[in-house]
């Protein structure tokens, strides 16, 4: 666990335990997160070398998801900068191959918090 310092220290969210896990990603579509309310930070990274798109939606497709581009690809949302959007579950599709994306995730640990 680690608490929060830096310019985020004026957020009131009390202790995070944070954890970053490599997810594999398919032509079919996979759910890469699950939802969960204690979570208040999220990035999703791409350094494979094939697009990769990703929605909210179970349906996500390349041309309806959010494109995250080869090699530099990445998106983060944050309690505070998008609500409860950050505890949204994800899904991803490759537009080739099986891919892998880095996630880092960070969650509200007070009061019993978890994930």
């Amino acid at each position: 666990m680690s608490q929060i310092e830096g310019s985020i220290s004026s957020i009131p969210i009390g202790e995070l335990d944070d954890i970053e896990e490599q997810k594999t990603v398919m032509i079919a579509v996979t759910q890469i997160i699950k939802d969960d309310p204690k979570r208040v930070f999220l990035l999703i990274q791409n350094r494979s070398d094939t697009d990769i798109f990703i929605s909210t939606k179970p349906n996500v497709s390349t041309s309806t998801g959010i494109k995250l581009v080869a090699l530099t690809g990445d998106i983060a949302y944050s309690r505070r900068d998008h609500g409860s959007l950050v505890t949204r579950g994800f899904y991803a599709v490759s537009s080739a191959d099986t891919k892998v994306l880095t996630i880092q995730q960070a969650f509200n640990m007070k009061n019993g918090g978890g994930k």
